[in-house]
């Protein structure tokens, strides 16, 4: 269906199903599908591989869920998008890689009903963990949940649909014929699955702005007479009305009524009066697209990370023809960040010069023609200046009252923000207390506990350092996940009460982790407080001084979570995480994970309940390889307190 000039970006989704073995061919713009729960293959921020329901607003028609399959010299195919391929081995997990080498390599093993196994060069198999938002794994076994569909866009309106599925969007259920000519809906994992003859319907366009659905001889009726049936002869309640919203369908019979998807099990279908999420289908027609192999292939280059008003060049130099001579390279702009009206379509040239205006992804697609006349396959690059993260330390000292801090640039959305001071000059017991954030800035002081008087002034200004970083996978400069980012909501119920954090998106060996508060919902002064950290969770509450009541009004809480080590990220900055053991009341000197050519920015908090009086750390004496840290009760103690083992970040230059 798709010529070799319509491999461009299309803003509809619908799906396809290949049903029978690839052949020699790349293909374009599919959705990687599990066969066991029908969540789909995507990147998301940092440039991390997870699966999601394709029912999300950003679902099935994102750019970053329509991949490109192409097949290398040696069997083996790779998973390309926007510039980056499925990257993954044992070792280093799934993610992402801007080139092809062994660890981008994958192996295709077919299944039943139309479906594959995608085993990487280690004889291992990707695997879909479930129905939510879920990291894809490794793992050596062969079942349901390593079964994949691959699907492609189809549009009813535009193109000539034949075997179509017809399928719910809130259920993912698709529609079948069963015994006696009845219909009903079930979920396409089923033994008989997709791929049945059954289930695969033609799209007739009557001409009359209706459509009909077709198998063999018999037709899908639906009215609220006679119900849902299957019969040979067409008449009004087998003519629909499609109306389209975000790639999905509703189909609207002759009586003003919605076909709608009662379930998610084996069920009969409704007629509603209203349009809701169980009204809206999809079309995922049975298909394998035809590609010349005998066409140039276009190279339009690695992932670009550059910055806001400076020259970027594109290059396509790397096109090449197996037979003929490139002879012409045509450059469009296929997506850009809000607020950016750039315009480059078919622009000729071997390279392209152009300057981004505000941050976020810039996709640009490059396709090359011979002197054959024949014409490649687009290929995409992203030239990324998306804001993601921001360390500095502070050039204002901060005290007890509000300063902003303006982010050197805006993020894209609002930042998990992270501060604590790296001075001593105050000795009152206080932390670093943040409020207001936005994707612009955030609001900081330094907030002391009244147990021995009730003063807050923090008279001796403090230098504070600080990192800001949106949700998701931390990634490193090779594009391994290293941690991750994330905020949540927690009210305290009582002092003695703690909660469970159970839901790493990766996998640790050696988690460090940091909490904040984001917000100032609740009155009284509090900070957080970490136990019991393991490779699958850690326990956690919003501590408040001991004498205080213990409960607390609901905190935007801010975490960061990073596998021990010393790792360098994207943008250049140096990240380091480790634990300290027998930290008291006394400061100890703490080499850090890694060198900084200056002072970083410093988090730390206790990892470990070893005395169970409300504590915080405080830091001093910070310079690019060493720091000194203590345990710091509140005054009206007598200031011991147990040996604890603390969690340190540090992130700098």
């Amino acid at each position: 269906m798709f010529s070799r000039l319509n491999a461009r970006l299309t803003s509809i989704f619908f799906a396809l199903f290949f049903c029978t073995a690839f052949g020699q061919t790349n293909i374009s713009d599919v959705n990687i599908t599990s066969y066991e729960y029908q969540t789909i293959f995507g990147v998301f921020t940092n440039y991390t591989i997870k699966t999601f329901p394709y029912d999300q607003s950003y679902g099935a028609d994102n750019f970053w869920t329509k991949w490109d399959i192409r097949y290398n010299a040696d069997n083996s195919v790779s998973f390309h998008v926007g510039g980056y391929y499925v990257s993954a081995t044992q070792s280093g997990g799934v993610g992402t890689a801007t080139s092809i080498g062994t660890s981008e390599k994958f192996w295709l093993e077919e299944g039943n009903q139309g479906t594959f196994y995608i085993k990487n060069s280690e004889g291992l198999y990707l695997t879909c963990q479930g129905s939510g938002f879920k990291a894809v794994k490794l793992t050596s076994q062969k079942t349901n949940t390593e079964r994949w569909y691959f699907f492609q866009p189809k549009n009813p309106g535009s193109d000539t649909i034949t075997d179509a599925n017809i399928s719910n969007y809130s259920y993912q259920n698709i529609v079948g014929v069963f015994t006696n000519y009845i219909l009903r809906s079930y979920p396409w994992e089923e033994t008989y699955g997709a791929d049945t003859y059954w289930a695969k319907w033609d799209v007739v366009d009557n001409g009359d702005n209706t459509f009909s659905f077709k198998i063999g001889n018999y037709y899908l009726l639906a009215d609220s007479t006679n119900g849902n049936t299957a019969e040979t002869t067409l008449t009004d309640a087998g003519k629909f009305t499609l109306s389209e919203v975000s790639g999905s369908y509703y189909l609207q019979n002759h009586e003003g009524l919605y076909l709608t998807c009662r379930n998610d099990n084996f069920s009969t279908m409704d007629l509603e009066a209203d349009q809701t999420d169980a009204a809206r289908w999809y079309f995922f027609e049975v298909e394998a697209p035809f590609v010349d192999s005998a066409v140039p292939t276009a190279d339009a280059g690695d992932v670009i990370e550059a910055q806001v008003n400076e020259s970027v060049t594109l290059d396509g130099s790397g096109s090449s023809d197996p037979t003929y001579t490139i002879t012409d390279y045509f450059w469009t702009l296929i997506a850009q960040p809000s607020g950016s009206s750039l315009s480059y379509n078919n622009v000729s040239g071997s390279t392209l010069n152009f300057t981004p205006t505000v941050n976020g992804d810039y996709m640009f697609q490059l396709t090359v023609e011979n002197s054959n006349g024949d014409v490649s396959w687009a290929d995409s690059v992203t030239v990324d200046t998306s804001y993601r993260v921001e360390h500095a330390v502070y050039g204002s000292l901060v005290d007890d009252t509000t300063s902003t801090v303006s982010f050197s640039a805006n993020f894209e959305a609002t930042p998990a923000v992270f501060s604590a001071m790296l001075t001593h000059n105050g000795g009152d017991t206080s932390i670093a207390r943040i409020t207001d954030t936005g994707a612009d800035s955030f609001d900081v002081f330094i907030e002391e506990e009244t147990s021995k008087d009730s003063e807050t002034n923090h008279g001796s200004a403090e230098t504070i350092g600080y990192l800001a970083m949106i949700e998701g996978d931390i990634t490193d400069i090779n594009g391994n996940v290293i941690g991750e980012v994330g905020t949540l909501n927690r009210a305290q119920g009582g002092a003695d009460t703690w909660y469970s954090f159970s839901s790493y998106s990766n996998t640790y060996t050696n988690p460090v982790v940091f909490m904040q508060t984001n917000t100032i919902n609740g009155s009284d002064p509090c900070h957080m407080r970490v136990r019991n950290v393991t490779t699958s969770g850690f326990e956690y509450q919003v501590e408040e001084w001991e004498y205080d009541d213990g409960t607390h009004n609901s905190e935007t809480v801010a975490y960061i979570i990073v596998e021990a080590g010393s790792y360098t990220l994207p943008n250049g900055s140096k990240l380091g995480a480790k634990t300290q053991n027998n930290v008291d009341e006394n400061w100890d000197t703490v080499t850090y994970a890694q060198s900084y050519s200056g002072t970083p920015v410093i988090l730390s908090m206790t990892q470990t309940e070893n005395g169970n009086d409300p504590v915080v750390t405080r830091h001093k004496n910070a310079n690019g390889s060493f720091f000194q840290v203590k345990l710091q009760e509140e005054e009206a103690k007598n200031n011991s307190h147990d040996n604890e083992t603390i969690g340190i970040i540090t992130i700098g230059n």
